[in-house]
């Protein structure tokens, strides 16, 4: 069985963003509650809806970005940037491991 990263009652469609982070806090990696908008909505609408546009965040990251909007919405998307690209490469060490016939576990 597959392990969910997500709440009970989460939209299909942004599942995948629950999953790319594990179900944790983009920020602080504390179980995330909630999908935070970099660029909020009320600034363009288009944009809610876009996986590279949200991220998982606790509830005191997400007090914390709701309160500094501009400066988080920079250091939010960096550092989904950095965890983003971390994880493809654990993921490729772990798939070249494999083909020398290493298991992670």
């Amino acid at each position: 069985m597959a392990v969910e990263y997500w709440p009970e009652g989460t939209p299909e469609e942004d599942r995948p963003i629950w999953d790319l982070f594990l179900g944790r806090c983009v920020r602080c990696l504390r179980f995330a509650v909630c999908l935070h908008e970099l660029v909020p909505k009320s600034l363009a609408p288009k944009l809610k809806t876009t996986l590279s546009n949200r991220v998982p965040v606790c509830a005191e990251c997400h007090e914390w970005a709701q309160s500094n909007t501009a400066e988080s919405a920079r250091l939010l998307l960096s550092i989904a940037r950095q965890r983003i690209m971390s994880s493809l490469v654990i993921r490729r060490r772990a798939e070249a491991l494999a083909k020398l016939g290493f298991t992670l576990y």
